[in-house]
C-alpha cells in the first residue's frame, strides 16, 4: 500500500524532468567576467584581454579578435585557460590612445554558437564616437598649380618633344621657343605655388631639379631630352592619386606615360596650330598623323587602367565628384579623337585649319577638367550611398532604419520603432563577430546611433533588440553592404 501511496509523487518527478530543461547542460555559454570590464575607460593599455564563461567553451578559428576602431586587428594570439572556461588575448605593448573591442564567436557546450563583445578605451572613453571617413580636401592654391603645371608640361615638354620629333626645322623658331619658354615658366610657378603653401619635399626638390635640367638641356640631344622629360613626368604623377592604393610604382609609371602622351598630343597640336600651319609648311603631316594616333592610344589605355584603379564599383561614376568628372573628360577626349580622325583621313592644309584649332581648343578644355579630376579624391574612397530599410519585427510592428552613409567607417544610424521604449544594437560580419551600436532616444519614436561603426567593407547586418515593454521584445535583423 506505501508503494502505490507514493506511486503519484515518482510520476510527477518524472513529468517535471521531462518537461523542464537542466540548467546547465544545455544553456549557452554567457560571459560572467571580463577584464576590461565592458565600458572600461584605462589610463593606459592592458597588456591583456580575458574573457570567462559559465562553461567550458570551443574557440572558432579567427573568430575571436580584439580590434581598433578602425577595424585593425591588434591582439597578438588567442588561449584557453580553466578548463577551456577563460579566453586569454594577448595585446602589444603601449597600445595607442582610442578605442578597442574584444569580440567572439565560440562554440558553446551545447553546439551552438553564441557572441558577443567587450569595448574598452585607452586613455579615452570607449563610446567616444569614431572619426567620421574622411579624404583632405583640395585647396584653391593645390588646384592652380596642378592646372599651371599640366599646362606647362604641355607647352615645353610637349612642344619640344613634338618639334624634335616631327618638326625639326621648327626648333630654330623664335615662336617655338616662346612657347617652350612660357611651359617653363609656368612649370615653375607650379613648384613655387606648392612650395609656398604646402612646404618644400623631395618630390618638390626633384621637380625643381629636373626644371632646371629641362632648362639646361633644351639644346641638348633628344635622347637627354626625353629621359629629363620623363623623369618629370614621374616626378609629378609620384606627387598624386597614383601614389596611393596598391602596385603604386605600376601606376606611377603608368600615370607617367598617360602624362608624356597627353603632353606630346596637346603640344604637338599647339605647334600645328601656332606654327606650322601659319608658315604654311605641309611637310611631315603623315608622320604627325602616326605620333598623335600613338598618344591617343596611349592616353586611352593609361586612362582605362587609372579608371580602373580609382573608380569601384561602377555606379561611383554618376554619384562621386571623381566619377562625374572622369565622364565628363572621356567625353571631351573622345571628340578630340573624332576630330583627329576626321583630319587624318584628309590630311590637308584646309582640312587641318578648320579641324585642330577646334581639337586644340578642346585640349584646353581636358586639361582643365583634369585639374578638377585630381582635385577630388578617388571614387574609391568615397562611395558610401544613404541606404534606408524597412525592418519587419512582427505581423503589426516595423522598423525604419536609415543609414547616412555605408561608407566603412563611422556610420550614422537613425531607426524609428513607434512604441518603442528602448533599443539596442550590434553590427557583425563574416570576419566580426559582434560590434555594439548605442542609440539615443529622440520624438516621436526615433533613435540615433551615438557610437556605430563599421570598419571593414564587405557585408555587414544591423542586429535590432527592441523592447516595448518589460515582457515585450523583438528582433529583427537589416543586411547592408560597407564600402
Amino acid at each position: 500500500m506505501r508503494s502505490v501511496a507514493a506511486l503519484p509523487g515518482v510520476l510527477l518527478a518524472v513529468l517535471l524532468a521531462l518537461l523542464l530543461p537542466a540548467p546547465l547542460a544545455h544553456a549557452h555559454a554567457v560571459l560572467v567576467s571580463s577584464d576590461p570590464v565592458d565600458g572600461a575607460s584605462l589610463p593606459a593599455a592592458p597588456s591583456r584581454v580575458i574573457l570567462t564563461f559559465d562553461e567550458p567553451v570551443r574557440l572558432i578559428s579567427g573568430a575571436v579578435q580584439v580590434i581598433s576602431a578602425t577595424g585593425v586587428r591588434i591582439d597578438q594570439g588567442v588561449r584557453q585557460q580553466s578548463g577551456n572556461t577563460t579566453v586569454e588575448l594577448a595585446l602589444p605593448p603601449n597600445l595607442p590612445r582610442g578605442s578597442y573591442t574584444a569580440t567572439w564567436r565560440l562554440m558553446s557546450a551545447d553546439g551552438h554558437e553564441v557572441s558577443g563583445s567587450v569595448t574598452f578605451g585607452v586613455q579615452q572613453a570607449p563610446d567616444a564616437p569614431p572619426e567620421a571617413h574622411q579624404v583632405p580636401a583640395s585647396s584653391a592654391a593645390s588646384d592652380v598649380a596642378r592646372g599651371l603645371r599640366y599646362a606647362g608640361l604641355a607647352l615645353s615638354v610637349g612642344v619640344l618633344a613634338a618639334a624634335r620629333l616631327v618638326w625639326g626645322w621648327a626648333l630654330a623658331l623664335r615662336r617655338t621657343r616662346i612657347l617652350a619658354g612660357i611651359g617653363w615658366v609656368l612649370l615653375a610657378a607650379a613648384t613655387t605655388i606648392d612650395v609656398a603653401t604646402t612646404g618644400a619635399d623631395t618630390q618638390l626638390y626633384v621637380q625643381a631639379a629636373m626644371l632646371v635640367a629641362l632648362a639646361v638641356t633644351t639644346r641638348a640631344g633628344t635622347a637627354l631630352f626625353l629621359v629629363i622629360a620623363t623623369a618629370l613626368a614621374v616626378s609629378v604623377a609620384a606627387s598624386g592619386h597614383a601614389a596611393a592604393g596598391a602596385d603604386p610604382w605600376l601606376a606611377t609609371a603608368i600615370t607617367a606615360v598617360h602624362l608624356l602622351a597627353m603632353a606630346l598630343w596637346v603640344g604637338g597640336l599647339g605647334v600645328l596650330t601656332l606654327v606650322v600651319l601659319p608658315a604654311r609648311r605641309t611637310d611631315e603631316l603623315q608622320r604627325w598623323s602616326r605620333v598623335a594616333f600613338g598618344c591617343v592610344a596611349a592616353v586611352l589605355l593609361s586612362g582605362e587602367y587609372q579608371a580602373w584603379r580609382q573608380v569601384s564599383p561602377i555606379e561611383s561614376l554618376w554619384s562621386t565628384g571623381y566619377g562625374m568628372a572622369l565622364c565628363v573628360k572621356v567625353f571631351l577626349v573622345t571628340l578630340m579623337a573624332a576630330l583627329a580622325y576626321l583630319g587624318r583621313r584628309r590630311l590637308t592644309p584646309e582640312r587641318l585649319r578648320r579641324t585642330v584649332p577646334l581639337e586644340a581648343a578642346l585640349a584646353v578644355l581636358v586639361l582643365l577638367i583634369t585639374t578638377v579630376l585630381t582635385g577630388e579624391p578617388p571614387a574609391r574612397n568615397t562611395y558610401g550611398p544613404e541606404f534606408t530599410a524597412t525592418a519587419p519585427l512582427d505581423q503589426d510592428r516595423q522598423a525604419r532604419v536609415h543609414f547616412d552613409t555605408t561608407r566603412h567607417g563611422a556610420i550614422p544610424i537613425d531607426v524609428t520603432v513607434p512604441g518603442a521604449t528602448g533599443l539596442r544594437g550590434t553590427l557583425s560580419s563574416a570576419e566580426i563577430a559582434s560590434l555594439p551600436v548605442r542609440f539615443t532616444a529622440g520624438p516621436d519614436g526615433r533613435w540615433h546611433s551615438t557610437y556605430a561603426t563599421a570598419p571593414r567593407p564587405g557585408l555587414w547586418t544591423l542586429q535590432l533588440t527592441v523592447q516595448f515593454g518589460p515582457n515585450d521584445a523583438a528582433v529583427a535583423g537589416v543586411p547592408f553592404r560597407a564600402w
